[in-house]
């Protein structure tokens, strides 16, 4: 798979205001930035944030539900009118997929069109344009993920992502619209709605899940009435669980969380929800018993399998974790971080042959990785094979130029010229 490095040249065609990007260029007043918006809380504008986008001329804004439910009063800026609109009300959604389409009381509005299919596959560029930052991030879309969610997620291969991008439309190279980021993968094992930290990956949701929600259109619900159907819906106090996990507010995520479960036991994103919140608390036995809790409503669930790789690996039960890292990659069997975490498993209980292989798988499904590569080129250096140790670490130094971390780089060039 290969990045794009240059930037995207935004430009208009087919309709006057149904916008195409063409790669390259990240001018951030034109382009496909018209058709993205951002959306804030007026009673919190600092701490509650988001993205959407305009899909018609007349107002209507595709968007991430986590976002508007946690807005007491939710107004979108459109950047180009340099102008407020307070939401005017809910035209459809469905909270279990984190889709919401509001309705704004504006027009001739520049969009995206949700009718032209994109036909991307795996291995393809993708492009992601924050209206936060002002910024066009590039990606990969590197799979497909039916296991971590009890529905279809795009798993996206992009850095750069913060809080407020939930919602941020995703589009391949020829400009079609191809989804909606949802949520990232942060640093280190688990996943939330976009909070605090920068993002090394993101999940989304596919344009044919939006579309579906869009022609389930609704009379306009008001936001008053939007949130009394929601003090009901267990996927309502689910994403308010992972709206406070990812600010790291993991007793306000807990308790919504038990709510979710109180409302419907089998929602193993609860479940799961709970294992993430108490990995990330340090209290590792709650972890493993709410994990096991998502498993035995069902045992292909990943996302909790998952969960209890990376809380075995924390506890140093290396053998625990190197079980359920071999049922993730079963179940996924093209996901580097599976093996990554594999390999250091392996590696902490000196098996560097094994944990040489599982770095080797890792690197196979991401190739971009200097750590992985560095990783690799140590396992070499215990199995005593110099030659390969010193070409795995050289590329590890290319990735890490290539990605700007030159510090990391420097260190890497001192230590191979010490072998």
């Amino acid at each position: 798979m290969k990045r794009l490095i240059l930037v995207i040249v935004i430009i208009l065609i087919c309709m006057p205001h149904v916008l195409k990007a063409e790669t390259k260029s990240s001018n951030y007043q034109s382009g496909v930035f018209k058709a993205v918006v951002s959306i804030y809380d007026r009673n919190r504008p600092t701490e509650v944030k988001g993205t959407g986008f305009a899909i018609d001329e007349n107002g209507t804004i595709v968007t991430c539900y986590h976002e508007i439910i946690m807005m007491e009063s939710p107004y979108v800026y459109i950047r180009k009118k340099n102008k407020d609109y307070n939401v005017r009300g809910i035209k459809a959604y469905d909270s279990k997929r984190d889709i919401c389409i509001i309705k704004i009381d504006a027009g001739q509005l520049d969009y995206l069109n949700i009718n032209e299919p994109s036909g991307i596959h795996t291995g393809e560029d993708v492009f992601v344009p924050s209206d936060i930052s002002g910024k066009i991030f590039p990606g990969i879309l590197s799979g497909f993920n039916e296991s971590f969610w009890d529905y279809r997620l795009l798993v996206i291969d992009i850095g750069g992502l913060k809080s407020g991008d939930s919602g941020a439309p995703i589009l391949d190279a020829s400009g079609n619209l191809v989804g909606m980021i949802l949520m990232a993968r942060v640093t280190g094992s688990r996943m939330f709605l976009l909070g605090q930290k920068e993002s090394v990956g993101g999940f989304a949701i596919g344009i044919n899940e939006i579309k579906e929600v869009y022609e389930k259109i609704l009379p306009i619900l008001t936001l008053e009435k939007f949130k009394e159907l929601n003090q009901s819906d267990s996927y309502y106090f689910l994403k308010l669980a992972g709206f406070y996990a990812g600010r790291a507010k993991y007793d306000i995520a807990i308790s919504n969380a038990l709510k979710a479960i109180t409302l419907k036991k089998e929602n193993i994103g609860a479940y799961t929800m709970l294992g993430d919140c108490y990995q990330n608390s340090g209290d590792l036995h709650k972890a493993i018993e709410y994990y096991g809790r998502a498993i035995d409503i069902q045992p292909t669930y990943l996302g909790a399998i998952y969960g209890l790789a990376g809380t075995y690996m924390i506890m140093k039960n290396f053998d625990m974790a190197i079980l359920y890292y071999k049922k993730c990659i079963e179940l996924q069997p093209d996901t580097y971080e599976f093996y990554w975490g594999l390999g250091y498993s392996y590696a902490s209980k000196e098996k560097y042959n094994e944990a040489k292989e599982a770095y080797i798988k890792a690197a196979e499904f991401k190739p971009n990785s200097p750590e992985i590569y560095q990783s690799l080129g140590t396992m070499y250096l215990k199995l005593s094979n110099l030659e390969m140790a010193k070409e795995s670490l050289q590329k590890a130094v290319e990735l890490y130029r290539k990605q700007e971390q030159i510090n990391e780089a420097q260190k890497l060039e001192q230590y191979i010229s010490a072998l």
